[in-house]
């Protein structure tokens, strides 16, 4: 028999909630008195669609529609009505269930909201769970690419939970989430937190960062993941020093040194992983020795679950022995006919490492040479006064293109047309003259997607 959510939840011991919001906090008794309620009736072995700008309420439409539903579609919740019907026409969608009601032409719609549970004895879910029949739920996930149109992968809840670690070490861990629960990072710390019985916290991702930070320090956060953009946005707060953290996890970007070396200073008792996903190939590995890229070595002796190479032409390859099978909608499978999925990473070996250089599709074309903005961002954060950076292009009647940057310095009474010529400078001696930047620009903030990663034009 397949083992859904509600079959974990069911068997596992969980402190009074399962995760807690500005707002609200979700008991399994709640959980129950959905179950036992219509909504898996009306969802039994149809093609749905899920969608809530509430975490807490898209949490509980994936655990109850895992096993009961025969697809389940992730909307992102920074969708608009016209997006969110797109994807489901693309998913074929029979279903739409969401936390407010939405008019979508062809497709049924349903609302739903958690039930309180109080001044009441509650159901007991091992109970309610016991009789129910589940089937396998496929999951259906747009990725979250900063320049493409998204695409829908088809994950499978074994495919997606391949990296999450069951332990006694996460025993009374308090995680937090930053991401939108529904986005692949998402589902990471929702899995992670999930199966090891642990606590979620879910800030209210529209106020600003130090307000999400101060809502997990009250909390005690102690597991955190995040992009490195938003974990230097954290750092940019007083309140990230209020964080006791003993897990810091890294993902969703490149990880340069800068980064690292600021996280590890700011908590030298917190164990730092840098993990290496995409939605296309899942968790592919981790990295915690808390240095930039990966060993070279883990060519030759690759971590549990997963086969690296880099081709020829500097393409980061994976293959994995659970995976997504392919797009929805698409014959062509995600890898090729030996396994190998390409992941679109470009890699360069220094000194016994593979760093990461970017998106081979994200590269800016400055005169036919080939700019990855990672790496002039990279550059750019080595200097103690800029706090984070964006590097995009500007079209050029001469060259094509050429680099543009935006910066957020650390003070704001910084002189910046001087330090513009400094960032000019040292973008010089340390890279050839058409990486440099020919357009930097002074800016108080850079937008993020809700996959945490700057948003790239």
């Amino acid at each position: 028999m397949y083992t859904s959510l509600l079959h974990v939840l069911a068997g596992t011991v969980r402190e009074k909630f399962l995760w807690i919001s500005e707002t609200a906090a979700v008991s399994a008794a709640a959980i129950a008195e959905l179950v036992s309620g219509n909504e898996r009736t009306l969802i039994a072995g149809k093609r749905v669609a899920l969608f809530s700008r509430d975490p807490q309420v898209a949490a509980v439409l994936m655990i109850l529609c895992d096993g009961a539903a025969s697809e389940m579609l992730l909307l992102p919740s920074d969708l608009d009505a016209e997006g969110i019907h797109a994807l489901c026409i693309m998913a074929g969608s029979e279903i739409v269930f969401a936390d407010t009601e939405i008019a979508l032409e062809g497709i049924q719609s349903f609302t739903l909201s958690i039930p309180v549970v109080v001044g009441r004895r509650p159901l007991s879910l091992s109970a309610v769970v016991s009789g129910l029949r589940t089937i396998e739920t496929r999951w259906i996930i747009p990725t979250s690419g900063t320049t493409e149109r998204p695409k829908l992968v088809v994950h499978t809840l074994a495919s997606l939970t391949t990296a999450t670690i069951v332990s006694s070490k996460y025993e009374g861990m308090i995680w937090g989430l930053l991401y939108d629960v529904v986005r692949f990072a998402g589902l990471q710390v929702f899995f992670q937190s999930f199966m090891n019985g642990g606590l979620l916290l879910m800030p209210d991702r529209t106020t600003n960062i130090a307000g999400q930070v101060a809502f997990l320090a009250k909390h005690t956060c102690s597991a955190l993941s995040a992009t490195p953009t938003q974990w230097r946005k954290i750092l940019m707060t007083g309140e990230s020093q209020l964080l006791a953290l003993q897990q810091i996890t890294l993902g969703g970007e490149r990880a340069d040194q800068n980064i690292l070396n600021a996280l590890s200073s700011q908590y030298p008792e917190a164990n730092i992983t840098h993990i290496y996903a995409s939605t296309e190939a899942g968790v592919g590995f981790a990295i915690h020795d808390k240095r930039e890229g990966f060993p070279v070595s883990y060519v030759q002796q690759p971590p549990r679950g997963v086969e690296i190479s880099v081709d020829a032409d500097g393409f980061l390859m994976l293959r994995k022995e659970i995976h997504a099978e392919q797009y929805l909608g698409e014959s062509r499978t995600i890898h090729d006919a030996s396994g190998w999925i390409n992941t679109g990473d470009i890699v360069k070996e220094v000194n016994g490492r593979f760093l990461f250089l970017g998106r081979a599709n994200g590269a800016i074309n400055v005169g036919g040479s080939k700019v990855f903005p990672e790496e002039v961002e990279s550059v750019i954060l080595e200097m103690e006064e800029i706090a984070l950076v964006r590097v995009g292009s500007k079209k050029s009647s001469i060259v094509g293109e050429v680099v543009e940057a935006f910066v957020v310095t650390k003070d704001n009474e910084t002189d910046f047309p001087q330090l513009r010529k400094k960032i000019a400078a040292h973008c010089a001696s340390r890279l050839p003259g058409y990486k440099v930047p020919a357009i930097i620009t002074n800016t108080t903030d850079i937008d993020t997607t809700t996959a945490g990663k700057l948003t790239r034009r």
